[in-house]
């Protein structure tokens, strides 16, 4: 709509000048008022076209917060899962010796402090994110 009603503005701006000897000057008065509703109609679509880009805006915005706001969360439970995968990946190697620990295969202790450790660090882990409000 401002494409096609801005030259039509201008050319009826141009037609509805006093003094024009083309156009009368009974006819020059119906011209100035059609150009004054083309001009209104003009301010009406800026107007519009200045909210519209606000409200997009706005849904933008909110929709980037939202993306955040995920992110966050997919960020943390990456954080709980990566010392896990350590520890998994360090008891799941395929060597015999360990250095310090005899027979590391068959203990039990050792066993049971894995569990542990893949129990207590993730629960250490969402308290302390907690505390700190990031949950």
């Amino acid at each position: 709509m401002r494409k096609v009603l801005s030259p039509q503005r201008d050319v009826l701006g141009l037609l509805a000048k006093r003094g024009d000897a083309h156009v009368s000057e009974r006819t020059a008065v119906y011209l100035r008022d059609v150009y004054n509703h083309l001009v209104r109609i003009n301010e009406s679509i800026e107007a519009s076209r200045d909210l519209l880009g606000n409200a997009l805006e706005a849904y933008l915005s909110g929709v980037g917060q939202r993306t955040n706001e995920i992110l966050k969360y997919l960020t943390i439970m990456s954080a709980v899962f990566l010392p896990l995968a350590f520890v998994v990946g360090f008891f799941g190697q395929n060597f015999e010796n360990l250095p310090f620990v005899r027979d590391w295969v068959h203990s039990d202790r050792l066993m049971w402090g894995m569990v542990a450790a893949c129990m207590g660090v993730p629960a250490a882990m969402l308290a302390w994110f907690k505390r700190k409000n990031w949950l």
